[in-house]
């Protein structure tokens, strides 16, 4: 699976991506796509125990700042919070969990049904590569 691996865009870019996955989750499908001004990596996951459950992660690296902060416009319905040592701006719904995150010109973006503590685990993951 691609979790602890840097992944090297068609630039010269690394996309860093998580050293930790949840035991019994491997992907199901990933894309990259690369416009003028942003790349695009996702990468959705499955769990053996639980095929309803969601973990997907969205990497946007953009060539401009101004693409960067509008990318991360935030709502009235998250909250900033610091997990690992990163700032991340977390919302939710019924379902799910969204956590963002800027890194230089990425923003990273991880939606999931994965419980708190397996997202601090994957989202820490990233700070220590």
């Amino acid at each position: 699976h691609l979790a602890g691996l840097n992944v090297h865009a068609a630039d010269g870019q690394i996309v860093l991506l998580a050293s930790y996955l949840p035991d019994g989750w491997h992907i199901v499908q990933y894309y990259a796509v690369r416009f003028d001004d942003e790349l695009i990596l996702n990468i959705s996951y499955m769990s053996e125990a639980d095929p309803t459950a969601i973990l997907m992660l969205l990497w946007n690296h953009y060539f401009s700042a101004e693409a960067v902060s509008l990318a991360l416009e935030q709502n009235n319905d998250g909250e900033l919070v610091e997990i690992g040592g990163i700032q991340v701006y977390k919302s939710s719904n019924i379902e799910k969990n969204r956590f963002v995150w800027i890194d230089g010109m990425s923003v990273y973006s991880l939606t999931t049904t994965c419980d708190a503590e397996e997202v601090e685990a994957i989202i820490s993951s990233f700070e220590t590569q």
